[in-house]
């Protein structure tokens, strides 16, 4: 699907766009659609998002979780709400919110999603809480 070319004709002009190019103009300019990030538990760490439920991921950073600190994986997951493993490689993504920054760690696999993540810093995400 990466080679998908399409080609467009009218009266006017005819051009070819690329699939990342149409994906684009169709779901994110077109359609205003923000990419979402949700969470399945309202966590004391976003507490810092406002109103608008809305934050800009401001970096994707790659951690093996048997490196990271016992007080940090607590903070993220609200002591242990969220089951993290005991290891494994994952994404700590970082996001800029209206009352300041937030970290959430997801899996970094399939590697699509870290291609995913890494393509969309700098994008204005909705943020979700399913309660």
């Amino acid at each position: 699907m990466k080679n998908l070319k399409i080609t467009i004709n009218s009266l006017e002009s005819k051009f070819i766009i690329d699939y990342k190019t149409l994906r684009d103009l169709l779901f994110f300019n077109l359609y205003k659609m923000k990419p979402t990030i949700k969470f399945s538990h309202n966590y004391k760490k976003l507490s810092v998002v406002g109103n608008d439920m809305s934050a800009v991921l401001i970096g994707v950073i790659g951690v093996e979780l048997s490196k990271l600190d016992k007080e940090f994986k607590d903070f993220d997951t609200d002591n242990g709400v969220f089951k993290l493993p005991k290891s494994g490689l994952y994404m700590l993504l970082i996001f800029k919110a209206q009352r300041g920054i937030f970290p959430t760690l997801r899996a970094a696999y399939p590697s699509s999603k870290v291609k995913y993540y890494r393509d969309l810093v700098g994008e204005n995400f909705n943020v979700i809480i399913n309660n």
